[in-house]
Parts: C-alpha cells; structure tokens; sequence
C-alpha cells in the first residue's frame, strides 16, 4: 500500500519537494536517499541525491558534519551516513519523533557545502498528512496519551473481531455458513460496490480476494447446488 500511495504522492505532486538546494539545479540522479542513508523519513526516501564535486581537498572529517548539523539546528537523535564513492556525499537524515523535526541534509564531502535541506515544511500536502499519520499511528506524535489511544484501539478492534464472530454464530442458520443475501437496495448495492473498488485499487492484496470471492460466487457456487445451499 505504502508503494500505491507514494506513486500518487509523486503523480500529484504532493510529496516530497522535487528539490531544495542551497546553490545547484535539481540534481538528476538514479540514486535515492533511502538508497544511501538511515533512518531517512519517508517524504524523503526518494529524494535524488547530488554529487559531490570532486577536488584536491580532502575530506571534511565526521566532527565537522555534526557541526554543520548543529548549525543548520537538526535536532537529535540523527544519523550521519558517510559518502559512498568520490561524488557520494555525507547525508544527515532525522526521522523524528515529532514531525515538524524531520529533515534530510545532502552535505559536499569535500567543501562541506549544504547541497540538499529537506524538512517537514517542504513536503507536500500529502507527504504532511502521511508523516503526521505515521507518528500518529506508531504511538510518537504526542507521547503516552497517543499510546493509551493506540492501545484502545487495539482493544476495540478485537472486541469488534470477537463481537462479530459471536453474532455470526447467533443469526447464522444450523449448518450453513450463513453468507449474507444479495443487497435488495440497488443504490446501496452501488456504493457498496465503489468503495470496495476503491480499497481494491489502494490495497492490491484486497482487490485480488474480492475478486476471487466474486468468481467463486458468481461462477462456481452455481454448479454445486449443495455447496450454494450450505453458504447461503
């Protein structure tokens, strides 16, 4: 799901930004940020990543990239992933517990230069949504309130699983699987029908078991009269 969203996040250009660069064009790379670095948010693992430019300096040591992420005010924890190659560079990367802290920096392994500065601000709209829902769903966006809502959550859903089980052996007629009938209401029928369509085109995995239960309904139930009797 996570794959479907991001391609429409790209589509529509509410992502990540498609670039943020201190002094250069938008770099044209094959190489992704989630490619190269840790711990990279996920607006940003897409992300192109620049070159350093090669020189006769060398280059710049470990001490004086957490500098410049002090200075450019990352806020801890972070993690320095170190270049890969002579163009590679030094990426500073905070998928932070608060949302509006995350941010990915693109550092010249030899000038030191600040080549990419992503933060939260410059995501898209739905790279916002997502970020802020991400943290809101893994119990971070605000401490232990969000993790006591998380866990009653948790407890409703399983009460509602339980719940329904129950009820379906209730109402379900004694040896039979007790399928629910065709919807009488053709407008009800239809919204019902759109929605799972949708779920199926965000959710592939759900799509493919609708339409198995389909072929299966419509198809083969029919030829077994006895099986058609026990799931209806």
């Amino acid at each position: 799901m996570g794959e479907q969203i991001n391609r429409v996040a790209t589509m529509t250009n509410t992502g990540y930004p498609p670039f943020a660069l201190s002094f250069r064009e938008k770099p044209e790379s094959s190489v992704r940020t989630g490619d190269v670095a840790d711990d990279v948010p996920w607006a940003a693992e897409q992300l192109d990543v620049p070159t350093s430019q090669v020189s006769t300096y060398l280059q710049i040591p470990l001490e004086h990239v957490v500098q410049i992420a002090n200075i450019e005010d990352i806020q801890k924890p972070y993690t320095i992933s170190l270049p890969q190659g002579e163009t590679g560079v030094y990426t500073i990367a905070t998928s932070h517990t608060r949302p509006l802290d995350n941010a990915t920096l693109h550092i010249d392994q030899y000038s030191g230069a600040v080549l990419t500065d992503v933060r939260f601000d410059d995501y898209g709209m739905m790279a916002k949504a997502i970020t802020i829902g991400i943290a809101l769903h893994e119990g971070r966006l605000f401490g232990l309130p969000n993790q006591i809502l998380g866990l009653l959550t948790c407890i409703g859903l399983i009460g509602l699983i339980v719940s329904s089980f129950m009820m379906w052996k209730r109402r379900k007629p004694t040896g039979k699987l007790g399928a629910p009938p065709t919807a009488k209401d053709r407008k009800q029928a239809r919204v019902i029908f759109f929605i799972m369509l949708a779920f199926g085109i965000v959710m592939p995995l759900v799509g493919i078991s609708i339409v198995v239960m389909y072929v299966v309904d419509r198809f083969l139930l029919s030829k077994f009269p006895k099986l058609k009797d026990w799931y209806s």
